[in-house]
């Protein structure tokens, strides 16, 4: 009777204060709330951290799965790959070929990049692996940026300089119109600033034609280089 006497008051033999919920079960008094607050604290902070870094992980994932079907879209188009060489010719249509397939996608300049250091193998690879740490992680890569250490990698200055004078010299001789044009437009991606308009495109096509076509031609004064080719090819 004693030991229920005491009970019942809230004293326990071991001197703690307790007190019992209507289910029978012990809560603790006020003046034990504070380390079991504190404990429940820690317990929910815990599993916020918990959640956050869940969703982190989610969202990578999503990311990632988008970048790989994005990557998948883009080798349907069967984009070349690239292992590094010594012809700067090859580099070159190397580029050509990543830009065509670049707008045939619609790709955003990460996505070029992505995209591009994909394509790259073999030693190719090796120098964008270390090419790429000497960047700053403040510094964006973008497609321009890329294809500058590309250049600078794979096609000298002194290789772009030769190649634009061949085009400056260019004339039509004895090919055919056809083979004109195809030597014309290949060499005219290393000479850019000399037909940067449809129109001077054009000119500069008319002044290498053999006469008395070339006179023929620039009567009719066309301004844009596909029906400057047509014409010329009638």
């Amino acid at each position: 009777m004693e030991q229920n006497n005491n009970n019942s008051n809230g004293t326990s033999q071991d001197g703690n204060n307790t007190s019992h919920s209507a289910t029978g079960l012990i809560i603790p008094s006020a003046s034990n709330q504070d380390p079991w607050a504190n404990l429940l604290a820690n317990i929910l902070g815990k599993q916020q951290e918990t959640q956050q870094r869940q969703m982190e992980i989610l969202e990578r994932i999503t990311k990632s799965d988008a970048n790989r079907n994005g990557l998948g879209e883009f080798q349907k188009l069967k984009p070349p790959t690239f292992l590094g060489t010594a012809n700067p010719l090859e580099a070159e249509d190397w580029i050509v070929a990543m830009e065509k397939a670049f707008e045939a996608m619609g790709c955003t300049d990460k996505e070029k990049i992505i995209y591009a250091t994909y394509m790259l193998q073999s030693s190719a690879f090796e120098w964008w692996d270390a090419h790429k740490k000497s960047y700053s992680e403040r510094i964006s890569i973008t497609w321009e940026l890329f294809k500058e250490a590309f250049y600078k990698k794979y096609f000298p200055e002194s290789v772009k300089r030769m190649k634009e004078k061949e085009f400056l010299e260019l004339k039509q001789g004895n090919k055919s119109v056809a083979e004109y044009e195809i030597e014309f437009s290949r060499l005219a991606r290393f000479a850019p600033e000399f037909v940067q308009t449809d129109g001077s495109k054009a000119r500069r096509f008319e002044s290498g034609l053999r006469q008395p076509l070339k006179r023929r031609v620039e009567a009719f004064e066309l301004t844009i280089f596909r029906e400057v080719v047509s014409k010329a090819q009638l």
